[in-house]
């Protein structure tokens, strides 16, 4: 089997998120399955499990690209209303941020990585 180049798979990993992300924010999270992202960004099922194990992994790692870092950074940068302000125009343009973060909030009672996850986001928030 040929070797992947590094910078290839976190190419990958964008555009798969990239895709997903649109997917959740056009059908929903529960409406979007392993093979419209799979479709989406043009490879195989199989393709995506070697990044991904699961649609679940791939929430994880867009929720954190797309919502928990820019929360994080907003608190970082200032301690005022203006942080706020900067968070709300974050979620104005992303306009499926919301919506994830609610479905995120769903999803918490069925998985334990979801919960931590939410709750080490809320708490990072309290350390800036």
């Amino acid at each position: 089997m040929p070797k992947v180049v590094p910078e290839y798979k976190e190419l990958a990993k964008k555009k798969i998120i990239k895709a997903a992300y649109k997917l959740f924010e056009e059908k929903g999270y529960h409406s979007t399955s392993m093979d419209d992202i799979a479709s989406e960004v043009g490879v195989s099922k199989a393709s995506l499990y070697s990044y991904f194990k699961s649609k679940e992994a791939i929430l994880m790692v867009t929720v954190n690209e797309a919502l928990t870092e820019p929360f994080i950074k907003i608190f970082k940068k200032e301690k005022s209303v203006d942080a706020f302000k900067d968070y709300y125009h974050t979620l104005t343009v992303f306009e499926g941020l919301l919506h994830l973060n609610f479905v995120l909030t769903s999803l918490a009672n069925d998985s334990d990585d979801i919960k931590f996850k939410l709750i080490e986001t809320y708490e990072t928030k309290d350390r800036y």
